[in-house]
């Protein structure tokens, strides 16, 4: 059996410029996952990210070779929601972050988002792609982001596409998932675990953005 290991990069830089970095805790979170995976004794085929900075940072801690993969990016977390309307605010209002990025997401899921950047049958299609491009491998680990994540279970388990946002926004950062490439399709095995954040320490350093 094949197998497909996702990893969600580490708390990127809410309310910040620039969204697309690390935070401290986010580059502690990367160390963590890194270490974890160093001390698991698994072995992989294939080491990949997307292109985002966030996902390459969180990549670059499992001292290893790691391949950009197009494809394995997130949507655009704030264009999107400025398609929708909503524009940037303070990283301390978190609330208000999750509840218009599910507005945001609810409505471009129905495609009702007429300028959205990317629209909701390209991301999942070219989520397809990138993983076609992996298919060759017997294990492959991929650090990528929370909705790619999420889209990949949904289509995994056969349920309807607007249950992605749910798993979207309740993937921790450097949550693993673990699919098994079967013959008729991939099998759920792991969804969101943080074994490496067990100890009431770094459990309280869990985040979700």
């Amino acid at each position: 059996m094949a197998e497909l290991t996702l990893v969600r990069h580490g708390q990127a830089s809410l309310g910040a410029a620039n969204y697309d970095q690390l935070t401290e805790i986010g580059f502690q979170q990367a160390r963590w996952i890194g270490v974890y995976f160093a001390e698991s004794g698994d072995r992989y085929d294939r080491i990949v990210c997307g292109s985002l900075a966030r996902q390459g940072q969180t990549a670059e801690a499992l001292d290893a070779v790691v391949e950009v993969v197009e494809g394995l990016q997130e949507y655009d977390a704030t264009d999107l929601p400025n398609a929708a309307g909503f524009h940037a605010h303070p990283a301390s209002d978190r609330h208000l972050h999750f509840r218009q990025l599910r507005e945001t997401l609810l409505r471009w899921t129905a495609d009702a988002l007429n300028d959205a950047p990317e629209s909701w049958v390209d991301f999942p299609a070219r989520i397809d792609v990138a993983l076609a491009k992996l298919a060759a491998s017997e294990r492959t680990l991929a650090i990528t982001s929370g909705g790619v994540i999420a889209t990949i279970v949904t289509k995994a388990l056969g349920v309807e596409s607007s249950r992605m946002i749910d798993l979207n926004l309740q993937s921790r950062n450097t949550g693993v998932t673990r699919l098994i490439r079967l013959a008729r399709g991939l099998m759920l095995n792991l969804f969101n675990a943080v074994p490496h954040m067990a100890s009431a320490e770094r459990a309280a350093l869990a985040t979700y953005s």
